[in-house]
């Protein structure tokens, strides 16, 4: 694993084959191998036999740019939709960039927000799955439009997760922190009376 000097915070995991035995050296920072304006950092296997028979093994990685992921499971609403929640492109930084977190097929004209930590979690909550860990922060309510009258699942959240950063805020949300978002709205006819998305997650990149 691989941890920020800054922050404390994860920001990657390295995984070898079996017989790898990658970790027993690490180079970081050393070279753009690829020519992407970041640097690259090296792990090295020196009792790897995973080809042959004591070959050694070296393997050079890319920290940043880091994409979003999914994790983590939903909560099927009164509607029998699941929600879904997903980020749009890389977030960084760079003040003037933007990286909306967007939750779709939710519930139309509901209350929602979107919880945040810097750690995963997958714990029993109001009868689905609260995937973000403690300390949770919470940002600003919104409604999820979609259909003016009845009730479907065309509302849809979005929250621009780089301008919280770029605003400076929160001053955990710095280069090479890891985040975990997952939404969280209001459902009427379930027993909890609320819903939660799947849980997304994704790197500050510079």
């Amino acid at each position: 694993m691989l941890f920020s000097g800054k922050t404390g915070q994860r920001i990657g995991l390295v995984l070898g084959g079996v017989n790898d035995h990658l970790g027993d050296a690490l180079q970081g920072g050393f070279l753009d191998v690829d020519n992407d304006s970041f640097l690259e950092f090296g792990v090295c296997g020196s009792l790897s036999d995973n080809a042959n028979t004591d070959c050694g093994n070296f393997r050079i990685y890319r920290l940043f740019p880091s994409v979003w992921s999914n994790y983590c499971t939903a909560k099927i609403n009164s509607q029998g939709c699941t929600p879904s929640i997903s980020g749009s492109g890389v977030l960084s930084a760079t003040p003037g960039t933007t990286f909306p977190v967007v939750c779709t097929n939710v519930l139309n004209q509901v209350g929602g927000l979107c919880m945040y930590s810097h750690a995963s979690n997958a714990t029993p909550f109001q009868g689905g799955t609260m995937c973000v860990g403690l300390p949770l922060k919470r940002t600003i309510v919104q409604t999820s439009g979609g259909s003016a009258s009845g009730i479907d699942c065309t509302g849809i959240f979005s929250y621009d997760f780089a301008a919280l950063v770029h605003g400076g805020s929160d001053p955990t949300l710095v280069v090479g922190a890891e985040v975990f978002c997952q939404y969280w709205s209001r459902d009427s006819a379930s027993p909890s009376t609320t819903n939660l998305s799947n849980g997304v997650r994704f790197l500050i990149n510079p």
